[in-house]
């Protein structure tokens, strides 16, 4: 199906590596040089591509990829990045499956640039360039169909999505099983999504939880906060003076953070990441992936999801490490045709 002169895949696989980059070419060490924007056919067999295909390719976990992103988001096995210009790809992460590719739209159709994506299960909301907001993929719950209206932030998590108008109100949608997009009213200026529960700062850095609280996951301490992340059952602030507080579910110890001054904040299920005043990332809580293990460099953003987690280093080139499932197929089917709408 073409969508603005993109035509989307039904189903590709990466022909090295583990997780896919945009405009990249392959070598024997990983993705090198630079391509212009490829165009893929939708189709059943890769094999059946005409023109071919050209290789959306990655590094080995760990490596560094060479495309340059402006923002970067994860959840469960999806992650989704705005590359420099306004472009974002979300990315599988078994054997890099496409999910959803959106190039640079030609000038003068600048305002579907994306500022910022984010992802739930099998499906995505991007912040437009105009502050207007665009979803796509799994709409079982109408999650994928954000009111209209003025925004500055979006963040998506199971089937909930929310964001925050101009004014700084949190608006939320999707599924409401435990209450979670039921917002109380207020004036916020940061919100987060986690499995069935919302949390968003107030203007005086207070915390405000919101839904299921069956782990106490919704009863922040009392506190000034900067930044706040949510996981699959906790949550994990920064105080103003830059330390980590975490609070809900502990069972892997993903609620006990390591004492440092720290500048970013991101809550995989069970584990949870923060980067340092210098960059360096720091990791706690479940590992049986390597999730927890981050590379060495300086880095300035971050985002955890299932059992994998990414980075971007200073030149704001992805790096990630934790679950890599070599497979050929995604764990879950994330090709919904509607993820054109990401796209119009």
């Amino acid at each position: 199906m073409s969508v603005a002169g993109l035509r989307v895949p039904v189903r590709v696989v990466v022909v090295c590596c583990t997780a896919l980059v945009a405009a990249a070419a392959c070598s024997a060490d990983g993705p090198t040089g630079v391509w212009d924007t490829p165009v893929v056919t939708a189709v059943a067999d890769p094999a059946d591509l005409s023109p071919p295909l050209r290789d959306y390719v990655s590094v080995a976990p760990g490596g560094v990829y060479r495309a340059q992103f402006r923002q970067i988001s994860a959840s469960s096995l999806i992650t989704c990045g705005v590359l420099i210009g306004g472009a974002f790809d979300c990315i599988g992460t078994s054997s890099g499956n496409i999910v959803g590719h959106y190039p640079l739209p030609a000038a003068p159709a600048r305002a579907a640039e994306f500022l910022e994506i984010d992802s739930g299960a099998g499906f995505a909301c991007g912040l437009l360039a105009d502050s207007t907001l665009r979803c796509g993929g799994f709409n079982g719950y109408r999650q994928a169909e954000p009111p209209p209206g003025v925004y500055t932030d979006v963040v998506a998590a199971g089937s909930v999505a929310c964001a925050l108008t101009a004014a700084g109100a949190a608006v939320c949608w999707g599924d409401n099983e435990f209450g979670q997009s039921e917002p109380p009213s207020g004036t916020y200026t940061h919100i987060t999504l986690g499995r069935g529960f919302a949390c968003a700062l107030t203007a005086a850095g207070a915390a405000v939880c919101w839904g299921d609280n069956e782990f106490g996951q919704s009863e922040p301490p009392p506190g000034s906060y900067i930044d706040i992340a949510a996981g699959d059952r906790h949550m994990c602030a920064l105080t103003a003076d830059d330390a980590a507080v975490c609070w809900g579910d502990n069972e892997f110890g993903q609620s006990e953070p390591p004492l440092g001054s720290y500048t970013r904040i991101a809550i995989g299920h069970y584990h949870s990441c923060a980067l340092t005043v210098d960059g360096a990332a720091v990791c706690w809580g479940w590992n049986d992936d390597g999730q927890s293990e981050p590379p060495s460099g300086s880095h300035i953003d971050i985002a955890a999801g299932y059992e994998h987690t990414c980075a971007l280093t200073v030149d704001r080139r992805l790096v990630c490490w934790g679950w890599d499932d070599d497979s050929d197929e995604m764990p879950f089917d994330y090709e919904p045709a509607g993820f054109e709408r990401l796209y119009r």
